[in-house]
């Protein structure tokens, strides 16, 4: 399994933040297709919570 897009940008710091960005862009653009079977599915993983103090 790969790396979670906080994970990737906490260990590999500014060029990580910027591929999280281009990838996160590309989803929004549509450049990457899900199946709606996809996403409702993706809006059941478990979503733990963000401490980033």
């Amino acid at each position: 399994m790969g790396r979670t897009p906080l994970e990737l940008m906490l260990t590999s710091g500014i060029p990580g933040l910027f591929a999280v960005r281009r990838l996160l862009d590309g989803d929004r653009s549509g450049q990457y297709r899900a199946s709606p079977q996809a996403r409702a599915e993706a809006t059941r993983l478990p979503q733990p919570g963000l401490d980033l103090d």
